[in-house]
């Protein structure tokens, strides 16, 4: 899952177990993918890097970054950091 500062709500973005495929997220994320990513992604947690920007995509993906509901998932395009 992920939460970003500009979110209400944590995301499901991946499984590291399967793969990843929503509906609208239009390409799937590969489990070894998913572990790669994830492992960056704690990377700049534990270094406290800033996140440029992350780009998503997906049915459940608001209009804006505070809007999430519960339990919601989508793909991660690409993200900076």
């Amino acid at each position: 899952m992920l939460k970003l500062s500009s979110m209400n709500k944590a995301i499901f973005i991946c499984s590291p177990n399967s793969e990843w495929n929503i509906p609208g997220g239009g390409y799937k994320t590969s489990a070894e993918t998913c572990k790669s990513m994830l492992s960056m992604l704690m990377h700049a947690k534990s270094t406290k890097a800033e996140m440029g920007s992350v780009w998503l995509d997906g049915d459940d993906v608001p209009a804006s970054c505070n809007a999430w509901g519960d339990w919601k998932s989508a793909n991660v395009r690409f993200f900076l950091y």
